[in-house]
């Protein structure tokens, strides 16, 4: 064999067997769970269970992969999820009451008398003259609605002419002192048998009792009939899941324990389960991510467990602190105040699983597979798997697939060292590249010889 074919042999084994060393089969990953899809859809989601994460590697799920029935892998996603969910109340209508004559004070155009027992307001018109006939502005009755506020929806009768004018809003808590809140267009306009309208005005979160509008110029020849508002967006913690660990006392040290989850699970709320009713302790939290490595103070704070006068017992909430996927815990309790007592806590952990997004390309049965010792993460970008949506179009709804019971693929040996196949191929890999680096040398100094 000629020197040059020695050396494109060496350089095609050294490619192939790198090739060979990265791909992962499916019987290289110790678990799966099968996906079950109603082929109504491109793409799909799926909560993680926890035993992905009692039986995956890494800590950010780089050891799973999402395989077709054909044994191809296809594209995957991971997304954490939200912790928190907005939602709005309803629109509601809010009292109007139009203020007449040269001033928009309420206490010029009418003589309120409030009755906060029942939340009403009692109303006696003056005298209508000439000059009390025009409408200046509008007081609303806020006082039933106990949302803050984001937009009014301004509505007039149906065969109202045209106009383009401004309103400004004002809120107040007595009707004595106002406070600007927004202002912006109002305009009903039609024009070959087209019609243009805005009749929103939207507002930062606002509270208050009572609203007032008027025109921040000359005032159309239109009357407000009824005014709306719709409650700004709240957020509210998403319901967490729980997993509970017992808490192991350090002899050595006394109000210290110990807890192993057993999982990598995504937590982002820590809470104890005081052994004795009737007390507070100030607990600090630490975590690592291995048994060696240095703890690392996550949270302090300062728990209960009371018993109150009617009989009932008051539990402190659960403590929030940054996302972390650490195992193993340690919990140090302040002797200040006696400790904990007698008995053992029991550490508790909120946590959201992430979603698995993957495309449904090929032939099912799709399986997740996890538990590799050998995998590398995989996961593309979220927008990877599909186009974005125009601007203003709705994005199609991505649907659920649905999970059968975890089964053993490889075994757990998969998890704990590597595969006995792989080890050989890196050996391979490693005796190519030193044979192909000791020709090169061999080479070159034949090369220097002939020179001299």
């Amino acid at each position: 064999m000629s020197l040059t074919r020695i050396i494109l042999f060496a350089v095609l084994t050294l490619g192939a067997t790198a090739a060979s060393a990265s791909d992962l089969g499916r019987d290289d990953f110790g678990y799966g769970i099968t996906l079950r899809v109603d082929g109504a859809a491109p793409t799909y989601r799926v909560a993680v269970p926890l035993h992905v994460y009692q039986h995956t590697v890494r800590s950010d799920l780089g050891d799973i992969r999402v395989m077709n029935g054909s044994g191809e892998i296809v594209p995957y996603a991971l997304r954490h999820a939200a912790g928190v969910a907005q939602s709005r109340a309803a629109a509601k209508l809010l009292p109007l009451f139009p203020l007449r004559g040269t001033s928009t004070e309420p206490s010029a155009s009418l003589k309120l008398r409030l009755q906060s027992g029942n939340a009403s307001i009692d109303i006696e018109r003056p005298a209508v003259g000439a000059a009390m006939t025009r409408i200046n502005g509008y007081l609303l009755d806020a006082r039933s609605v106990t949302e803050a506020l984001s937009t009014l929806e301004i509505n007039w009768a149906s065969d109202a002419g045209d106009f383009s004018s401004r309103l400004q809003l004002e809120a107040s808590d007595d009707l004595n002192t106002w406070r600007a809140v927004a202002d912006g267009p109002i305009i009903n306009l039609h024009y070959a048998g087209q019609q243009f309208q805005q009749r929103r005005l939207d507002t930062p979160r606002v509270s208050a009792r009572f609203f007032r509008l008027s025109w921040t110029d000359a005032p159309p020849a239109i009357e407000i009939t009824s005014v709306s508002v719709e409650p700004a967006l709240a957020q509210q913690d998403v319901k967490r899941l729980t997993l509970s660990a017992p808490a192991k006392p350090v002899t050595a040290e006394p109000g210290t324990y110990l807890m192993d989850l057993g999982a990598h699970i995504p937590l982002d709320r820590v809470n104890l389960d005081l052994p004795q009713i009737n007390t507070i302790a100030t607990v600090s939290f630490e975590t690592r991510n291995d048994a060696t490595a240095d703890w690392r103070q996550i949270s302090r704070a300062s728990l209960y467990r009371l018993q109150s006068t009617d009989g009932a017992e008051l539990h402190n909430p659960a403590i929030a602190i940054p996302l972390t996927t650490a195992r193993h815990w340690r919990v140090r309790v302040s002797h200040a105040g006696g400790g904990l007592g007698h008995g053992v806590p029991v550490f508790v952990a909120g946590w959201l699983p992430d979603e698995v997004l993957f495309v449904a390309r090929g032939k099912p049965p799709f399986e997740l597979l996890y538990g590799s010792s050998e995998a590398k993460p995989a996961a593309v970008a979220v927008l990877a798997l599909g186009p974005s949506a125009p601007a203003g179009s709705a994005t199609p709804p991505m649907r659920e697939a649905t999970l059968s019971t975890p089964f053993s693929v490889g075994g757990p040996e998969r998890l704990a060292a590597a595969h006995p196949k792989l080890n050989l191929r890196l050996a391979t890999l490693w005796t190519v590249l030193l044979a192909g680096v000791t020709l090169l040398g061999w080479m070159a100094w034949r090369l220097l010889r002939r020179l001299g």
